[in-house]
């Protein structure tokens, strides 16, 4: 009882920060090139990791599991991409919701055909999340049809997958193979980056808020797999899909974000819908 206690616990945190870790690496998103932001942010994780793991003489994983870190890192730098540009180019907190409900549901279906079909609540979870689909969608009051729509459902999609890789990944060990995933991550920011133009973090308040991001986003991943294995998969990622929270607490706080009734119930219904499908 005390460990499925702790797996809620760790799950929850980490959903908190990785919302904290959106919300900078949005506002980084907004002022400098998104591949940079990811680029650099990831690639000064897996120089801390790396460090990390030598000092704890952490044992190594598998090649089996290594690779499933690179893959979990290739689907996390695609979808934090999408996600980063959806923050900076809409409104956060409509496209953070959006993409939790569609990661939350992934790893439910995963866990339906590995072990067995969800609780009728968790069912009742994904009617709900639908229908928070269309009220986000819903323009009115002069707000507008929120933009970055479709980014934030390829970010929410590349979570859901993301979170099941990690969960292959990390059987053995925890820092190795999430050191590996990081460095894909951040090679394939880098090659995106060849290809854009824009503005690279290297120094001032841009630079302090990617690497803020790296580091809340590199916390989130930790405690999710600390999460997962004390309890179950599906549990704690959909317990980390709560991430949104932190992105909107601090986006009407200090973005003072304005949003329509309609899409404000969406944003409600959302998390409503999360936390459904987390009920374990």
């Amino acid at each position: 009882m005390a460990s499925t206690y702790t797996s809620i616990g760790c799950g929850l945190a980490s959903a908190f920060t990785w919302g904290v870790g959106d919300f900078t690496g949005g506002m980084a998103a907004k002022k400098a090139n998104v591949f940079g932001v990811i680029a650099v942010a990831h690639g000064a994780d897996v120089l801390l990791m790396v460090v990390v793991a030598l000092l704890m003489r952490e044992p190594y994983c598998t090649a089996h599991e290594m690779w499933w870190g690179v893959a979990s890192g290739v689907v996390n730098g695609f979808a934090l991409a999408a996600l980063y540009t959806s923050l900076s180019s809409g409104t956060m907190s409509i496209a953070a919701p959006l993409s939790a409900v569609l990661a939350a549901t992934i790893p439910v279906v995963y866990g339906a055909l590995s072990q067995g079909l969800p609780k009728p609540l968790q069912i009742a979870g994904f009617v709900l999340a639908a229908i928070s689909i269309l009220l986000l969608s819903f323009p009115s009051g002069g707000v507008g049809k929120p933009k970055g729509m479709l980014l934030a459902i390829l970010a929410g999609l590349g979570f859901g997958f993301f979170f099941i890789a990690l969960h292959k990944a990390t059987v053995h060990s925890y820092l190795w193979p999430s050191s590996a995933s990081r460095f894909a991550s951040a090679l394939v920011a880098f090659c995106l980056l060849l290809g854009s133009r824009g503005v690279v973090p290297t120094r001032g308040r841009i630079l302090w808020l990617t690497l803020a991001s790296g580091i809340f986003d590199l916390g989130g991943n930790l405690l999710f797999v600390a999460a997962d294995h004390l309890g179950r998969v599906d549990i704690a990622a959909m317990l980390a899909s709560l991430y949104p929270g932190g992105t909107v607490l601090l986006a009407r706080v200090l973005l003072k974000e304005r949003v329509s009734r309609t899409q404000e119930i969406g944003i409600f219904t959302a998390l409503v819908a999360v936390a459904m499908i987390a009920k374990s």
